[in-house]
């Protein structure tokens, strides 16, 4: 695929579907099967069930899903200076070819903080749109 930062932005985009795609699977599958039998009691049609019973119920698993995968594309994203697309990882990267454990240390305490920041902006949201689940 060559170097740059759309070879890199196509590995990281691969790197965060598992955890999406399993989450979502889990949280559709964890969704209690009365629930759904009482939509369906009630006259929902299945497009009603799936948006009003199914999607809600599995929402919380899904954006957990997403965290996740933020956080790790987050962190993984230092190694896509290895192939020219910058960022984070030049610092890292600069730090192992000079032997500068400052610089080390740098880049990584900030790639740290900068993974902490986008999970607790994430987390944020979700409590926010999950209020019912954090009273």
């Amino acid at each position: 695929m060559g170097t740059g930062i759309v070879p890199a932005a196509i590995a990281l985009t691969l790197l965060a579907i598992p955890p999406i795609l399993l989450n979502t699977i889990v949280g559709f599958r964890d969704v209690p099967d009365f629930m759904v039998e009482t939509a369906a009691g009630i006259g929902m049609t299945d497009r009603e069930a799936l948006w009003k019973v199914r999607v809600p119920l599995a929402l919380p698993l899904i954006l957990s899903g997403l965290r996740t995968a933020l956080v790790e594309v987050v962190a993984s994203a230092t190694l896509a200076a290895k192939i020219g697309a910058g960022g984070l990882g030049e610092v890292i990267f600069t730090g192992l070819g000079l032997n500068r454990a400052d610089l080390l240390v740098l880049g990584g305490v900030l790639v740290a903080i900068l993974s902490l920041l986008c999970g607790g902006v994430f987390d944020a949201i979700t409590r926010k749109l999950l209020k019912y689940k954090y009273i």
